[in-house]
């Protein structure tokens, strides 16, 4: 295994980029990759099932929170179940854990 490809389940899951961080909990893997700051880069973060098949790719409506300079995100957590990805800029997402579409956005400065 390399610091591209994480082992799920029976199946090893590969990647573009290196894993920063991964959560682990009774029904799926969240995936948190260290990209360039690029449009490519932005939605770095990743669900997959527990064998390994990719549930989504984080989607957050940065429009909507009047948000125009984007970064990929630089730490993901689940607290009281609720998954969160922070950014650069250190503003938090709450996101949906089933479909990885933002539901809520808090600036922490």
């Amino acid at each position: 295994m390399t610091k591209y490809e994480y082992t799920i389940g029976s199946r090893i899951v590969s990647f573009d980029y290196n894993i920063m961080q991964t959560i682990e909990t009774e029904e799926e893997v969240f995936v948190l990759l260290k990209t360039p700051c690029s449009e490519d880069g932005l939605n770095n973060v990743y669900s997959f099932n527990k064998q390994g098949i990719m549930n989504w790719r984080i989607n957050v409506h940065f429009e909507e929170y009047g948000i125009n300079l984007r970064f990929p995100f630089t730490l993901i957590s689940i607290i009281d179940g609720d998954l969160y990805a922070i950014d650069f800029y250190e503003r938090r997402f709450k996101i949906d854990i089933k479909t990885g579409n933002s539901l809520k956005y808090d600036p922490l400065r």
